[in-house]
């Protein structure tokens, strides 16, 4: 048997720009739109001092932006709240809400736990729709 030792995102914040244009362009490719990219201020916001996250949470998040950000520019109000907190890699594979973002290319959920886990990214997803139709975003469905 051979071990190897991956280094966590704390240990390789410098990867943490390329991993997101990697995965925002994947999560681009699987749905079928250009892929989107971070402003430099959206981009700090990810890149926490105290990262204790993995890169399935990154992953995630990229997803979530390609799916929800409104513009092709990810700017820092367009993060979800764990991330303009700079609480989205604090806790173990979710977020610090407790809802986990789904990716596109999770396994299919089994059982009880993916049926909770599907209805958490439900719960997320319909929330963050309803906070940015009461801000007044314009074409929120279109995003």
């Amino acid at each position: 048997m051979i071990r190897l030792r991956l280094p966590s995102l704390r240990e390789r914040r410098e990867d943490i720009p390329l991993l997101a244009k990697h995965f925002l362009a994947k999560s681009a490719r699987e749905l079928g739109v250009e892929p989107k990219k971070l402003s430099e201020e959206a981009l700090q916001h990810i890149q926490p001092d105290a990262v204790s996250g993995n890169v399935r949470q990154l992953e995630n998040l990229c997803h979530w932006l390609t799916v929800l950000a409104p513009a092709q520019v990810v700017k820092v109000e367009d993060l979800p709240l764990d991330a303009r907190e700079g609480s989205w890699l604090t806790a173990g594979d979710a977020p610090a809400s407790g809802a986990r973002v789904a990716a596109a290319g999770d396994a299919p959920a089994r059982g009880r736990a993916g049926a909770r886990g599907r209805a958490d990214w439900i719960a997320q997803l319909t929330g963050e729709v309803e906070r940015r139709l009461q801000a007044g975003v314009p074409d929120v469905m279109d995003a």
